[in-house]
């Protein structure tokens, strides 16, 4: 059982673009079961006054704004910065506005990563609104699969079916290279450490890049699969941006940040020269998708 002092320690960092409805819903949940942790919403653009209007009212939440949309790693720095400079937090729950989480897997979380000390974050099983898994930690993708993924028809072509592992085979606490940035629990400290997410980066690749640099000091990252939160995936990045090209240039360039500071000269080369092929096919696809759509007006 933890102590008050112990969870006062604890704060909720939610980054909020566009998203005002779905980041007061999760902080209705939250407080539905934990009226007393600090919650820190970062605004990623400026002057949301109708977020400061609901929330200038409610206790033990704070919202900064960083004047323009950073991405997932700046609006999260934004946050993380002002946890470690600012409050007393050790631990931060770092989540996106379209989770839902439950009392039972926050407790057990803070359990957790108190009793271990080895574990710098600590993410839990993902489930969608309709029940099925989402991946909550992997490990890294090689050059390989990251070229094949960046190509819609290969994997239409040779796609597989997704395996799935039975939960009560599971062990409790699983170590993975990369835990999902969808939902968290990060000892500060060591987010301190590696000098937080890499700003470099937008939307994507953030979590193996925060997992590479994690290595440098050793800090362990794991799952517990006796815990879960709810998440509609991906719903504000397809809102925010709805092009497939977009989304796959944003993806692109985030990927040649990771191959050319975090892999190697012949990886990045090589996944350099095939960027070009992977664009072309993603405006190709919205172009068929944009006519086939008129054609059925």
């Amino acid at each position: 059982m933890l102590n008050k002092e112990r969870i006062n320690k604890f704060s909720y960092l939610i980054l909020n673009y566009q998203s005002d409805r779905m980041t007061l819903n999760l902080i209705q949940n939250i407080r539905s079961f934990d009226d007393e942790s600090q919650i820190l919403v970062v605004e990623n653009s400026k002057n949301n006054e109708f977020l400061k209007h609901n929330l200038s009212s409610q206790a033990n939440i704070d919202l900064i704004e960083t004047g323009r949309n950073l991405g997932y790693a700046g609006g999260n720095n934004a946050g993380l910065k002002y946890l470690s400079s600012k409050t007393g937090t050790d631990f931060v729950f770092v989540c996106n506005p379209d989770i839902r989480l439950t009392k039972l897997s926050i407790d057990k979380m803070k359990e957790v990563i108190i009793e271990n000390e080895n574990i710098s974050l600590l993410g839990s099983q993902i489930h969608d609104s309709e029940g099925k898994v989402q991946p909550g930690a992997w490990d890294s993708r090689t050059l390989v699969q990251d070229l094949y993924g960046d190509f819609s028809t290969l994997r239409f072509i040779f796609s597989e079916k997704n395996k799935t592992r039975d939960p009560v085979s599971l062990p409790d606490l699983e170590k993975f290279e990369v835990i999902s940035g969808a939902f968290f629990l990060a000892r500060l400290k060591s987010l301190e450490k590696v000098n937080f997410f890499d700003e470099r980066t937008f939307l994507f690749c953030e979590e193996r890049i925060l997992a590479k640099r994690l290595d440098l000091i050793q800090a362990e990252r794991y799952i517990l699969n006796t815990v879960n939160c709810l998440h509609q995936g991906s719903a504000i990045i397809k809102k925010n941006y709805s092009s497939r090209r977009h989304r796959h240039l944003l993806l692109l360039k985030s990927r040649l940040v990771y191959y050319k500071y975090y892999s190697n000269k012949i990886n990045f080369l090589i996944y350099f020269l095939s960027t070009p092929f992977s664009f072309f096919e993603k405006v190709l696809i919205d172009l068929v998708t944009s006519v086939v759509g008129e054609f059925k007006k």
